[in-house]
């Protein structure tokens, strides 16, 4: 299982770069961490919704995804404060609980996918690797470290070979 997790590279062949929000406990934690260990080759960790705010006001070129474990109701709410930094970063989110109005809630975020903190987090694994896959890269002269820039008009899409 580690050989197939350390295959999880993005189109250029490179791992994904993560930003990672958590104040879970240790065993969770471990979890979480043996999900996100090999896959990614750079992995930013905010343990509290202050210091998440502040990279999200930095430039997100070099952020592929992000995944945010509300362990509580009360860091959903801290994210959901901090809605309008998100932008276009992909987000996975862990959930504290499945109750309709915290996964109604949830989806205010506009995960691209939506699990639960007392999952086994391997589902987090294959979306990761979905994502590295479809990870579109573009040609123009401008753009940091070849990174999408869909306003650009130069994106190639290394899958179908169209720009």
């Amino acid at each position: 299982m580690q050989e197939k997790m350390g295959r999880m590279r993005n189109a250029q062949g490179n791992r994904l770069n993560l930003l990672l929000f958590s104040t879970v406990s240790q065993r969770t934690g471990r979890r979480l961490d043996k999900i996100l260990r090999y896959p990614s080759q750079k992995t930013e960790i905010c343990r509290t919704i202050g210091s998440l705010s502040s990279r999200l006001c930095q430039p997100k070129y070099d952020l592929d995804v992000a995944v945010f474990v509300a362990a509580s109701k009360d860091e959903l709410d801290g994210l959901l404060s901090i809605n309008n930094l998100i932008d276009d970063l992909p987000i996975i989110l862990v959930l504290p609980d499945q109750d309709c109005t915290t996964v109604s809630r949830g989806h205010v975020l506009r995960p691209r996918f939506l699990t639960y903190l007392d999952s086994d987090f391997s589902d987090i694994l294959a979306v990761l690797k979905k994502m590295g896959a479809n990870k579109h890269y573009c040609t123009g002269p401008n753009v940091p470290d070849g990174r999408c820039a869909q306003d650009l008009g130069d994106c190639f899409d290394p899958c179908s070979g169209r720009r």
